[in-house]
């Protein structure tokens, strides 16, 4: 028995039925628990691996500016690293080091597996005792990772760090470790 017309007609809504469902799929996997975040920067040879799981589920890459929650995306003015309520600030003093920062997450299917789902800049401005966070703008170092994850609508600019970020980043930084 041959194709007809009508038989590829009705089934042409497979693929993108496929496609929507592989995607779905692929969304929800994303949304995993911070697994591990990893710090790197010149004054801290070897970097910075934070595995704990206490101080990690403070840090989750799925909160925060930008998270769709059902059909809309929710403000939420706390969350994540940043303090969303601040909103975007100028940049910190140029003698502040920056940190590379990589926020890594479990999928849903392998809970014991994970990825990177995430990168900011950190700069710890000393004097001030204050800590900025920079989101990747189009085009720069890991802007594409943090796309394939979430579009907070903020990208390309500085934000202030949560106290509780500065305070775990700023202490594990001053102790190398």
């Amino acid at each position: 028995m041959g194709c007809t017309a009508t038989r590829m007609n009705g089934l042409a809504w497979c693929l993108p039925l496929f496609l929507v469902l592989s995607y779905l799929s692929l969304t929800v996997e994303a949304t995993g628990p911070t697994t591990r975040i990893v710090i790197t920067g010149r004054t801290i040879p070897g970097g910075i691996d934070i595995r704990d799981r206490s101080l990690l589920e403070h840090f989750n890459v799925w909160s925060g500016a930008g998270v769709k929650i059902g059909d809309s995306v929710e403000e939420q003015p706390e969350g994540f690293v940043i303090d969303w309520r601040a909103g975007a600030v100028a940049p910190p003093p140029p003698d502040s080091p920056r940190y590379n920062v990589a926020f890594y997450v479990a999928t849903a299917e392998s809970p014991e597996s994970e990825h990177l789902a995430y990168t900011i800049v950190y700069a710890l401005d000393s004097n001030a005792r204050r800590g900025y966070i920079y989101l990747p703008g189009s085009g720069e170092p890991g802007f594409r990772v943090n796309a394939d994850s979430i579009v907070r609508g903020r990208e390309g600019h500085w934000f202030m760090a949560t106290a509780a970020w500065n305070s775990l980043a700023s202490a594990r930084i001053a102790r190398g470790r």
